[in-house]
């Protein structure tokens, strides 16, 4: 896998919550490691009298390993994209009719 290099503020690196995105920034090379899961779902929702919206949505669930010297932590991160939506009008009644 290819790697990067990213500076990052020392206080950050110190894992101290008060010092963090303070002090001189420090050279840390980054490189991929984590998997990404997929999921395709589908969603009907009510848009009007006798209108349906119909989505597909696409899950993307990535999870990652970001390692510093002396620590590792995983990191999950969770997108949900729309890929369509389409808007399903079914027939209007002209009016009531009671028996």
């Amino acid at each position: 896998y290819a790697s990067s290099r990213v500076s990052v503020p020392l206080g950050s690196a110190s894992g101290m919550t008060l010092l963090a995105g303070r002090g001189p920034n420090v050279q840390v090379q980054v490189r991929p490691a984590g998997s990404v899961q997929t999921e395709l779902l589908t969603q009907f929702t009510q848009a009007g009298i006798n209108q349906t919206c119909h989505q597909i949505l696409l899950r993307l669930t990535l999870t990652l390993d970001v390692a510093a010297p002396l620590q590792c932590q995983p990191v999950t991160v969770t997108y949900t994209c729309l890929l369509s939506e389409t808007i399903i009008v079914g027939k209007t009644p002209d009016g009531i009719w009671a028996p």
